[in-house]
C-alpha cells in the first residue's frame, strides 16, 4: 500500500509538471499575466497575480502619484512677480525736425510698477525655464509745449532659460542664477483723443465740448507701433526658506526700439491712410523684479 501511494504521488507530480509547462504552471489553471501598467517592482514581487482590471482606480491613482513625484514635485513652481522698469533713453535729439514723429520727440515712462503671473520649471538641479508677462508704456511729449500725441505700448509674454547653482545653508538654500530670455511683444499706440481727431491743442478740443468722434478737419491723425521680438540677459538670486516657498530678486535689460509710422487717415471722407513719417520709439528699459512662488 505504501509502495502504491509513492507511485501515485510520483505520477501526479509528473502530470503537474506536464500541465505546468503547457498551461501556465498548475493543473487546470493558467496564471494571469502580471500587468505592467501602473505596477511598481515591489507590488510585482508581493502580489505576482495582481490584476489591474480588479483595482482600476487604485492603479490610476498610483500612476498619477508616480507622475507627480517624477515630473512635478520640486520642479514646478507658480507665483507672482512685482517689477519696476526704467527706460534707458526717453528722448529724440532736440531741434531736429526729422526726428519728430507726430508732435513728439520725448518719451516718459508710464506705469513702471506692475504685478504679473510667473511659472517656472526645473529641468534639473542646475537648469530651468520660465514664462511671465511684461508691459512697457511711455507717454509722448513735445519738449517745446509739453503736449503729446498719446502713449506708445509694448506688451506680451516673456520666456527665459536660466542656469543656477544651489548652495545649502543650514535648512535654507540660496540659488544664484543667470540666463537668456526672449520677449514676444505686441506694439500699440493709444492716441490722445484731441490729437487723434486733428485738433490743434487740448484747449481747442475742450472749447468745443471735447467731442469723441468728430474730426476737426477731413482726416484722423494716427501712429502705429510695430510688434517687437527681443532677446535679453537676466541675472538674480533665489532664496528658498521652505521646501514649498521661493523668493527671488533679479534684474534684466531689454533693448526695445520698435519701428513706428505717423500719418493721416482719410477714412472719414472715404479715403485711406497716408504715411507722412517713419521712425522708431526707443523703449529700452532695465527691470528690477521681485517674485514669490509656491514650489509643488
Amino acid at each position: 500500500m505504501k509502495k502504491f501511494s509513492l507511485l501515485a504521488f510520483s505520477a501526479l507530480c509528473t502530470l503537474c509538471v506536464a500541465f505546468g509547462e503547457n498551461d501556465g504552471g498548475a493543473v487546470g489553471f493558467t496564471a494571469p499575466p502580471v500587468p505592467h501598467y501602473g505596477i511598481n517592482a515591489a507590488k510585482r514581487e508581493a502580489y505576482p497575480h495582481y490584476n489591474a482590471e480588479t483595482y482600476p482606480q487604485q492603479d490610476a491613482d498610483e500612476e498619477l502619484s508616480d507622475f507627480y513625484d517624477t515630473w512635478i514635485k520640486d520642479r514646478l513652481s507658480i507665483g507672482l512677480t512685482y517689477y519696476s522698469s526704467k527706460m534707458k533713453k526717453g528722448y529724440r535729439p532736440a531741434n531736429t525736425k526729422e526726428d519728430f514723429l507726430g508732435n513728439s520727440n520725448e518719451l516718459n515712462n508710464e506705469k513702471t510698477k506692475r504685478v504679473v503671473p510667473l511659472i517656472e520649471y526645473k529641468i534639473c538641479d542646475y537648469f530651468g525655464i520660465g514664462a511671465s508677462y511684461m508691459r512697457v508704456e511711455a507717454s509722448t511729449m513735445n519738449f517745446n509745449n509739453g503736449e503729446g500725441d498719446g502713449n506708445a505700448i509694448l506688451k506680451g509674454p516673456v520666456f527665459a532659460a536660466e542656469a543656477s547653482y544651489p548652495i545649502a545653508i543650514s535648512s535654507t538654500t540660496l540659488q544664484p542664477h543667470a540666463g537668456l530670455g526672449w520677449a514676444k511683444l505686441s506694439g500699440d499706440f493709444k492716441e490722445d483723443t484731441w490729437w487723434h481727431l486733428g485738433y490743434a491743442s487740448p484747449e481747442s478740443w475742450e472749447s468745443l465740448g471735447s467731442p469723441t468722434d468728430k474730426t476737426r478737419g477731413n482726416h484722423y491723425r494716427y501712429i502705429e507701433v510695430d510688434d517687437a521680438s527681443e532677446t535679453f540677459f537676466t541675472v538674480g538670486l533665489s532664496f528658498i526658506p521652505h521646501p514649498h516657498v521661493k523668493l527671488d530678486l533679479s534684474w534684466r535689460h531689454i533693448k526695445m526700439d520698435p519701428d513706428c509710422e505717423f500719418g493721416y487717415d482719410y477714412s472719414p471722407r472715404g479715403g485711406s491712410k497716408h504715411r507722412r513719417a517713419t521712425g522708431d520709439f526707443d523703449l529700452t528699459s532695465d527691470f528690477w523684479l521681485f517674485s514669490i512662488s509656491y514650489i509643488f
